[in-house]
């Protein structure tokens, strides 16, 4: 399975393009369900989140709407690396890649 979404960066705390979140069946389809754990490796394109029982990071939200939100300095740095105020999300098994936008 492989599902690619393009998505807005939002604003954190009134910070723009700080905040990407994900949310819904697309994380249930790739394994990403509420609490389960996972670790975000960046780059200088994007990053992928991987899941892992040791994880960093859980996924939030509801058994039927789990919610991962990315905010912070590195979803900045990214959107300023790229010139963009889009994402590209691509959900695959037990992994999650965020991309440049369009």
């Amino acid at each position: 399975m492989r599902n690619i979404v393009v998505v807005k960066v939002g604003a954190s705390k009134r910070v723009p393009q700080s905040r990407i979140w994900v949310e819904g069946r697309r994380l249930i389809g790739a394994g990403f369900v509420h609490g389960a754990r996972y670790d975000v490796v960046w780059n200088v394109l994007g990053a992928t989140l991987t899941l892992s029982s040791a994880g960093a990071r859980k996924v939030a939200g509801t058994i039927d709407r789990p919610i991962i939100d990315i905010t912070g300095e590195k979803v900045r740095a990214l959107c300023a690396t790229l010139c963009t105020d889009r994402v590209i999300i691509i959900y695959s098994a037990q992994k999650i890649e965020i991309e440049r936008g369009e």
